[in-house]
């Protein structure tokens, strides 16, 4: 829900990843990496972290290297309405109990 809201304000995808690898390193890039919780039941967590749990960072095909928490909400939607990028951050957080529903 919180990704079609920003795509709306803006015209464009919050997250425009050209694959899985890089649609996870866009969304770490604005929400920093998943809490250890979420890692631990991941069945799939080698293919996007190290053994130390830390993100692979991969270049997508332009070469451009996405590091997660370096972009704040803010900053990647343009916008200065901080009600609505409060409620956005509540509608994206990683941990869906705490998620807004």
């Amino acid at each position: 829900f919180g990704c079609i809201l920003a795509e709306l304000f803006t015209g464009c995808p919050l997250y425009p990843g050209q694959d899985e690898v890089e649609q996870l390193l866009c969304i770490m890039e604005i929400q920093d990496v998943p809490p250890p919780r979420m890692l631990e039941l991941s069945t799939r967590k080698k293919h996007f972290f190290d053994s130390m749990g830390n993100p692979r960072i991969i270049p997508n095909a332009k070469g451009k290297k996405r590091r997660p928490g370096t972009k704040t909400l803010q900053h990647a939607l343009r916008c200065n309405d901080m009600a609505f990028i409060r409620f956005l951050e509540g509608c994206l957080r990683w941990d869906p109990t705490q998620r807004f529903s």
